[in-house]
Order: structure tokens, then sequence, then C-alpha cells
């Protein structure tokens, strides 16, 4: 129904702020109940009950509660317009992985005007088969990056799907904040950059 509902909505040149807040009240009001379980995954350490620091992504684990056949890494990002979160990849023994932005309600935001995901069939892959994907306000010409849709805090759940049962190779994922300007340093020498 939610669904229907909201591609009856056509996409705008810019959302209206009454219209993007009932489509807000729509989500949380149906999925409240869950929601606050949701952000804890990608804000509270399970094993301590603290917050987790921003900009550090989970080692990939299963989540009885959420997404039980696949392994997510998740976390929050805090980043300054010229900041990006430098995210390396490898998908190990995963047919597919995605990796997508959210805001604070773990929403996604105008996905129809700016790339705020990339899945292993859009990213370009290192030589060595891990990807690196740069997540930043700022658009820093780099073929794998995620905008934040302009966003300066929000939520990362990487996910993990189509495992390979007989392999040992596991997902892992590593990040690390850094100023743009320093951002072609951070990267390997095989990067694809882009121009607009």
């Amino acid at each position: 129904l939610l669904r229907n509902l909201l591609s009856a909505i056509p996409p705008l040149p810019r959302q209206p702020t009454a219209l993007t807040g009932l489509v807000t009240a729509i989500v949380m009001g149906l999925g409240l109940e869950k929601e606050e379980k949701y952000i804890r995954v990608a804000t509270i350490d399970p094993a301590t009950g603290k917050r987790r620091p921003a900009n550090v992504l989970t080692t990939p684990v299963t989540n009885a509660e959420f997404l039980a056949t696949q392994p997510q890494s998740a976390g929050h990002f805090e980043l300054t317009d010229d900041e990006a979160l430098v995210v390396t990849l490898f998908p190990g023994n995963a047919g597919y992985f995605t990796v997508p932005v959210t805001n604070l309600w773990t929403i996604t935001d105008n996905y129809w005007d700016a790339q705020t995901s990339l899945n292993k069939a859009q990213a370009v892959a290192n030589p060595d088969g891990s990807y690196t994907i740069v997540i930043s306000p700022t658009d820093p010409g780099v073929a794998n990056w995620v905008s934040t849709g302009g966003l300066n805090v929000g939520t990362i759940s990487i996910r993990f799907q189509d495992l390979d049962p007989w392999s040992g190779l596991s997902p892992w994922v590593k990040s690390q904040v850094v100023p743009l300007q320093w951002l072609s340093a951070a990267l390997p020498a095989t990067t694809q950059w882009v121009t607009p």
C-alpha cells in the first residue's frame, strides 16, 4: 500500500516541505515500533550499550531481527561539506552488495536527483576485487561516489546478499574520514575519476 501510494507521487524538481513531512510521517507511523531498534543497529554497540563513534562501520554480521539472511555493516556518519568517508569493502562470498545512505530516520532522501547508493553492478571494482566507495555531501569527482544528498549526518547500512555457502571468503569493511583536498592520496591509484 505504501509503495503504491508513494509511486503515485511524481518526482518534483524540489520536494515541498509539507510533502516530505507527510511521507516521513506515513513511513514513521507504519514502522515506528521497529524504527528505534533499527537506528540502534547503526548507532549503538550491542556489547556495551554505548553510542558507536561516527564514521566507523561495523564488521558485517547477520541480525536475526533485521536482514537475518544477509550480513550487514552498519554505522552513522558525521561529515562536513569538505570531508569524505572513504569506505573500502570486500564482498567476499557475496554475489551482491549495496551501499545506501539514509537520513537519521533511515529514509533515503531524494534518490532521483542524487546517487545516494551504489551496488555491486554499478560500482567500479579495484584490481584485487575490493571496492573503494567515497561517501560525501560534496561531489569529489569519483565514479564510486555515494552522495549524502546534502546531509552532513545520517546512517549507512551496507548489505551483502547472494552468499556462496561453499566459499570461505567473508565480506569485510573498513572506513576512514579524509578531507576532500587530500582525497586522491587516500584512494587507490586505479580509482576512476569523472568530470561533470
